[in-house]
Parts: structure tokens; sequence; C-alpha cells
């Protein structure tokens, strides 16, 4: 439904009458994340409207075409023809998503443009959805700003050629993030760093997997500890499911998983001195381990979701 809902947007959008072009400054550091945004007119006038129908009409198309195949619950997998969506009141954006509107709400519009590197771009509407008029936002986390030093680039001018040597404004045709209401839709990955999600869910990884140790079930906690934070482990903690580490806690049921997903046993605890085991133990309590139905045997999954 989420799919037929964007590409309804991208429609009305065609028709969208006001439009506004905000350049974004992401900044991120140990203490957080932080926003500047600065509000932009082209010319001639009306140049970002058509701007704004011409990505509506490409990804309006692009969904009608099947490029992508569906949208999802934002899970930390990486599926390259899946639009993931979370609420912006998800935990892992909510903070950094509150900057971001608080910013774009007050946008400067007197500072030098020349004197900041801009990170990303982002064009903001409203369409009518239903009975209800929403905002929109169509955000592009490529560099708008071309920096022309040593760049030989020339334009005509009195009939001869003069150097372009000031920086430029360079408007990709490519959007990674639709925002509808509160709602995040990330049509490419690079969506992240909009809301620096590392962070966010090596955070969570870090919790859960205290959370793990503490339960007593493994036989070197060090060892797990490092493995599970590593690497591709964090951002499996996205889809982090307590039900099973809550199975785990029971000795009957963590023998009986452990056969059932090959987790090497030392007594009764789970041999984490196994890099096999405990990698296993990490996919198995983030929703990465199911078995196949025909045979029963453990098989990896990229993105496990409800049936439908």
């Amino acid at each position: 439904m989420s799919k037929e809902l964007l590409k309804t947007a991208f429609d009305k959008m065609k028709n969208m009458s006001c439009c506004s072009l905000q350049l974004i400054k992401i900044k991120s550091e140990k203490a957080g994340i932080s926003y500047y945004t600065r509000e932009c007119e082209l010319t001639p006038p009306g140049k970002i409207g058509s701007f704004a129908h011409e990505l509506a009409d490409k990804y309006s198309k692009a969904i009608e075409d099947g490029k992508y195949a569906s949208v999802d619950e934002y899970t930390g997998d990486i599926v390259g023809n899946v639009i993931y969506k979370l609420e912006g009141e998800n935990a892992l954006i909510s903070e950094a998503y509150g900057q971001l509107c608080k910013e774009l709400a007050n946008p400067d519009t007197e500072g030098r443009i020349n004197d900041t590197k801009f990170n990303a771009y982002m064009l903001l509407g409203e369409v009518e959805l239903g009975a209800e008029t929403v905002p929109i936002k169509l955000i592009s986390m490529q560099s708008p700003m071309m920096n022309m030093k040593n760049k030989f680039w020339f334009k005509i001018e009195r009939n001869t050629f003069r150097e372009i040597d000031e920086p430029i404004l360079n408007l990709k045709k490519s959007i990674d993030v639709v925002i509808l209401k509160d709602t995040i839709y990330m049509l490419t990955l690079a969506g992240e760093n909009l809301f620096a999600m590392e962070r966010a869910y090596k955070a969570v990884c870090n919790n859960k997997v205290n959370e793990i140790i503490e339960c007593g079930f493994l036989t070197d906690e060090a060892v797990f500890q490092k493995i599970a934070t590593s690497g591709q482990n964090p951002r499996r903690f996205v889809a982090y499911n307590q039900s099973r580490l809550e199975a785990m806690k029971n000795v009957s049921k963590r023998k009986k998983l452990a056969k059932m997903f090959n987790l090497k046993l030392s007594g009764s605890n789970i041999d984490t001195n196994d890099e096999k085991t405990a990698t296993r133990l990490v996919k198995f309590l983030c929703n990465k381990a199911m078995l196949d139905p025909l045979n029963d045997l453990p098989v990896e999954v990229a993105a496990a979701k409800s049936w439908q």
C-alpha cells in the first residue's frame, strides 16, 4: 500500500504550484548531529517548481515500472530494490529528525552561500492526499555545490568565453529520501547519513549485547562482545527480537534452538569461543535465521517480515 501511496504523492507533486529549495549542511560529531539550512531562490522564477515536477515524474514512473519491489519497515538490511520506511518518532532517528524539522522551519535566508559546504539539498512542498493536505520533502544526499577551482569550465559572455571561477549549484536529478508528513522513505541507503543512523544502531547494538551478556549463558562474554559489535553485526541489531532472547534464557529451549540452528554448546551454555556460533547467535537474535519449510534446515534471510 505504501508504494501506491508514494506514487500518488509523486503524481500529485507534478501539479504542485508552490515549492521551495533548501541546501543542507549536516554535521555529525561525538556530541550528536546538527543541521544548517539555507533557503535559496532560482532565476528565472518557476525553475524550482519545474525541477520538482521533473523529479516527481521520474520517480512516479520508476514505481510504475517496477523498479522498487516493495516498501518495508527499516530493519538495517541491504536489499537494493526495496524502499525502507520508518516514522519520525522511531527511536533510531527521533532526536535527529526533530532537529532537522526545526531547522527546516526556520532556514537562513541571508547568509553567504559560498561560505558553507553543503551535504544535501531538499525540495519542500505540499500535496493533497484524499481530503488532507500534507507536507512532502524530497532530499538528495549528493552535494549540491561544485567548486570550480581548476575545473576549466567556461561560459559564453559577450561572444567570448569567460572562465567560471565561482562555485555553482548543481542539482542532481536523483533523490535518496522522501518525507511524507512524518514518515521517512529511504529510496537508497544513503538516506541513513541524513540522520547519522550508523551511530544510532551501534548504540542499540551495545545496549542489547550488554543485555545478552547479563543473561549468563555465554562461555566467553568478551569474545562475544567483540564479534557482536564489529563488522555487519551492529546493523543487524536494528531487527533485534527480544522474544528470541527470552526463549534462550530457558535451558531446555536453548538446547533445542542450539541444535536447530547449529549453535555449539559447552554444557548448557552457548560456546561463543567458536566464532561461527557467536555470529550465528547474533543472526538468530536479530531475525536473520529461519528454517527451510521443506527440510527444516537453518537458512539465513536478509529481511524477515510478516507473511502477506
